[in-house]
């Protein structure tokens, strides 16, 4: 089952968003990191540094509100599953493709590589095989979803899939590699990729230099340790790992094409043509939230 939520643009009921808003915390790290051309450039486009911080709480409001209302949604499946008396019997993962920055690093959205983006929750409920309470310190990726529900099924492994099956960490039968490399990419303007590797975390950029964070010493990140010359052989070790799953010279040519289908596309796909005046949402983060006019 999927939901579009949590997602922009943030809209909650009201009851959740007047719960948050006086319980929600401001970013942590508010200012943007301007060396970086791409982070720089982000925060520009965004138009960050006109945003007023009322703004800022009430996109983080709503958006807690819509992570509560999803929660419910999954409390829903939940019972219906306890009421067919198949609930102990059946594996639940609770996941997403990615997170929300927030207002971070003075960024909103989530084309980019930090945590509050990058590392989602995956939540894995089997009373059956999966012992409650433990946390797995090894990384897992959305590739390994596929191999592992097809395992559980006995059907035959898919060919040519880079996905693990994961099922024996969940059960506990097997150990954790915490070491284990996580690559996650991303494939519209900039192309740019990462590679987790135990307490490193390395971003490269297609054209552009990269970032490297000590995430055990440095977890908000707010140290690039990408221009540092004491780290020139770490980075060049991963960005060298990274190369041999990623091209940044062939991404940005598939990026290319695509944007020419989509300029097409979008001449016959007019945002005025909403029925609804609502509906023609602006795009912009910083209006994420529940306006007055919202209470019908």
């Amino acid at each position: 089952m999927g939901t579009y939520g949590p997602h922009c643009p943030y809209v909650c009921p009201r009851e959740l968003f007047d719960y948050y808003y006086p319980r929600v915390t401001m970013p942590a790290v508010p200012d943007p990191d301007l060396e970086h051309p791409i982070t720089a450039r982000m925060y520009e486009e965004r138009k960050m540094a006109d945003t007023p911080p009322e703004a800022i709480r009430r996109a983080r409001a709503a958006y807690y509100g819509m992570v509560e209302l999803i929660d419910g949604h999954l409390g829903r499946l939940l019972d219906a599953l306890a009421a067919r008396g198949q609930l102990d019997d059946t594996l639940v993962i609770y996941t997403s493709d990615h997170g929300d920055m927030l207002g971070e690093h003075g960024i909103f959205a989530k084309h980019i590589m930090y945590e509050e983006s990058a590392r989602v929750p995956a939540l894995a409920r089997w009373p059956a095989a999966v012992p409650a309470g433990r946390r797995i310190a090894q990384p897992i990726s959305l590739l390994d979803l596929a191999p592992t529900l097809i395992g559980l099924t006995g059907a035959p492994a898919l060919p040519a899939y880079h996905g693990e099956d994961i099922l024996g960490l969940l059960t506990g039968d097997a150990p954790e590699n915490p070491e284990r490399p996580v690559i996650a990419m991303i494939r519209m303007g900039v192309p740019f990729a990462m590679l987790r590797r135990g307490r490193w975390k390395l971003i490269a950029y297609h054209g552009h230099p990269p970032q490297l964070f000590d995430l055990t010493a440095d977890p908000r990140e707010e140290h690039d340790l990408g221009r540092d010359p004491a780290h020139t052989e770490l980075r060049e070790a991963l960005l060298a790992e990274l190369s041999e799953t990623w091209d940044g010279e062939a991404m940005a040519r598939a990026i290319a094409r695509s944007g020419q289908h989509t300029s097409l596309v979008g001449k016959f796909n007019r945002i005025d043509f909403a029925d609804d005046p609502a509906e023609a949402w602006p795009g912009d983060p910083t209006l994420n939230y529940l306006e007055e006019t919202a209470d019908a």
